[in-house]
């Protein structure tokens, strides 16, 4: 892929957010090459995975509904740089948390593997009974949109609100434009 310019990357948000855009370049500015793309991975970051989930999420736990959603954010950065990803937390890295298979890629710090150990427990609950937590214990919150709480899973496992609030928030007007 070139480089895309500022004036590109301008161009291309405002075709695809229209009367939105001053909006989303306001949220993620880009003003030299060098900008152009951090600005549109943190984009796709917030305004496509994080907003979406948080959507799904809102849909799920809405009144009537007889389901409960789990929202989450993985941010561990693993203490090795996993061959031919980005540095730092990626999508889809949580996966091998999740299965306790970080030694695929070379992690074995004692933090990741405690952690994975973690993620296992509560995914295994939920597929057993539709709620990660165990009896007595809510270390994962419900997802309700009034307290718009997360479980962050990172070094530790902490629950947090208002994940990428700003462009959830956004994405949900965008969503509701006609």
């Amino acid at each position: 892929m070139g480089e895309v310019t500022p004036a590109q990357y301008r161009r291309s948000v405002r075709a695809l957010y229209g009367d939105q855009a001053d909006a989303v370049l306001s949220l993620y500015p880009a003003s030299s090459v060098a900008d152009t793309l951090p600005a549109l991975s943190r984009m796709l970051t917030e305004m496509g995975f994080a907003a979406t989930a948080r959507f799904a999420a809102a849909c799920t736990s809405a009144p009537g509904r007889r389901s409960s959603a789990y929202l989450y954010q993985f941010s561990r950065e693993p203490s090795v740089r996993v061959p031919g990803f980005p540095r730092g937390a990626f999508h889809g890295l949580e996966v091998a948390y999740v299965f306790g298979k970080m030694d695929t890629f070379g992690v074995r710090d004692p933090v990741d593997l405690r952690l994975s150990d973690e993620i296992v427990r509560l995914w295994t609950r939920f597929a057993a009974r539709g709620d990660p937590n165990g009896t007595g214990e809510e270390v994962w919150p419900t997802y309700d949109p009034g307290t718009d709480r997360h479980l962050e899973l990172g070094e530790a496992l902490v629950v947090e609100t208002g994940l990428y609030k700003a462009a959830c928030d956004l994405a949900d007007r965008i969503r509701l434009t006609p």
